[in-house]
């Protein structure tokens, strides 16, 4: 037996369990902590209405910007990558998959946190006018996939004209050469 370990003998299971259980524990309250977790929390609590959470994970100068709904928005999968930081500020590479006018569309952006008292928070403002950009994007994309859809079904059909012209050319210029042997 080791006699040296202070808390080795009778007594070493319960210091063993307040140390690992000090650590769960460090654990638990440091969950959600990291700048992509916060991002992610934040936007499932926009997407859910959960305000007060929403409001716990913003930025204290832009609490106050996170509103009860956002109408114009249905969110349903919040996507976040790694983030690029520094000690008072990150970046969170943010993608929410969201229904607009019965169309699913990716609007992908970057979340803008700060540091506030050892704590990430987002900064709402910011982060806002990111989203803005990123939809704005996803609409634009949206756009240009439509009107090339739309130009291919153009230029199919005026294929199928040209066919159906030069058949019936094909057809009089039969006819013509037919009629003059007569």
């Amino acid at each position: 037996m080791i006699d040296w370990l202070p808390c080795w003998g009778s007594g070493w299971r319960s210091g063993l369990g307040i140390v690992l259980g000090l650590s769960l524990a460090t654990i638990g309250c440091g969950a959600g902590e990291r700048p992509e977790d916060v991002a992610r929390l934040f936007w499932e609590a926009v997407r859910d209405g959960d305000v007060q959470t929403a409001k716990r994970l913003a930025s204290t100068p832009s609490a106050g910007l996170v509103e009860p709904t956002v109408a114009e928005l249905s969110i349903g999968t919040v996507l976040v990558g790694e983030p690029l930081r520094n000690a008072e500020s990150a970046l969170v590479a943010t993608t929410l998959v969201t229904v607009q006018d019965g169309a699913e569309l990716d609007a992908s952006f970057h979340t803008y946190l700060v540091r506030e008292e050892e704590r990430w928070r987002v900064d709402v403002a910011s982060s806002r006018a990111e989203l803005r950009k990123g939809i704005f994007v996803a609409g634009m994309r949206g756009i240009g996939e439509a009107v090339g859809e739309g130009v291919n079904e153009i230029g199919e059909v005026l294929r199928q004209g040209a066919e159906e012209l030069q058949d019936a050319l094909r057809e009089a210029l039969d006819e013509l050469e037919g009629g003059s042997r007569l």
